[in-house]
């Protein structure tokens, strides 16, 4: 609803798009999303929503990135956009497939999102550096025992 309000009322908009991102806005592992419920709420995921991942919905976050778009909101649109591109498993390069294609309602939802307006341009890029410093520290537990018994072997 928070992508089509500013098209009926923009005071309410404004004020529930506030909201929204008060209680739906998140972040995992310096992932920036959309939770599926409001801050608070564990309920499971129900046949709209698709599977929840750590708390945050894929069509949520998609669906979040219109009403960053409609909202003005560039900053988080470019996050969330980069989020769905990032762990999307897009293929194709002249023409871009989301999930493999399996679903072709991903798709559908992502390319509605992209044409939506957005009222303030946005020029800088996506800030995931606590994303790289949780998949360097990933990285690094993941390596350790091959290093400690490099670092043995050597010593």
């Amino acid at each position: 609803m928070n992508a089509l309000l500013p098209l009926i009322d923009t005071a309410m908009a404004a004020e529930q798009f506030a909201r929204f991102r008060e209680l739906y806005f998140t972040e995992r592992f310096g992932v920036p999303a959309v939770r599926e419920h409001p801050i608070g709420d564990g309920s499971p995921g129900d046949v709209d929503s698709g599977p929840l991942i750590l708390g945050f919905g894929p069509a949520a976050t998609i669906v979040g990135s219109a009403a960053c778009r409609m909202n003005g909101d560039a900053h988080h649109a470019a996050e969330f956009e980069s989020t769905v591109h990032g762990f999307g498993f897009s293929t194709g390069i002249d023409r871009k497939r989301y999930v493999f294609g399996a679903l072709p309602i991903a798709d559908l939802f992502i390319a509605w999102v992209r044409t939506m307006p957005c009222t303030t341009p946005y020029s800088g890029a996506p800030m995931f550096k606590r994303f790289h410093l949780w998949c360097g520290l990933l990285l690094l537990l993941l390596w350790s025992p091959v290093l400690v018994r490099w670092w043995r072997a050597r010593g």
